[in-house]
């Protein structure tokens, strides 16, 4: 579990989150780790641009202690989401259980 600043999170009726890079606000998720980084991105990539909706940018993640460099995809706008029907996340934390 790591944390990143800069950015507001929302839910979107469709069924996930958007974080928007606002410069305010902290963003709360689970950084992943892979072998094949290279091969991992280009499959996040296709999966994320699928409807064009998100953009891969480098952010830095804190964790207990210390910093580490990660990617994250990110929402075009706050104008983006509200044309969707997005809410805010007051605690950026955005998890739905089935």
């Amino acid at each position: 579990m790591g944390c990143v600043d800069g950015f507001v999170l929302y839910d979107l009726p469709r069924g996930y989150p958007a974080a928007v890079g606002e410069g305010r606000g902290r963003v709360w998720g689970e950084l992943h780790y892979y072998r094949d980084l290279e091969f991992a991105l280009a499959r996040l990539d296709a999966f994320e641009a699928a409807g064009q909706e998100y953009a891969r940018v480098r952010v830095w993640v804190q964790l207990a202690g210390r910093r580490a460099p990660a990617w994250m995809y990110v929402y075009p706008s706050r104008v983006a989401v509200a044309r969707v029907g997005g809410t805010r996340c007051p605690s950026g934390w955005c998890r739905r259980v089935p």
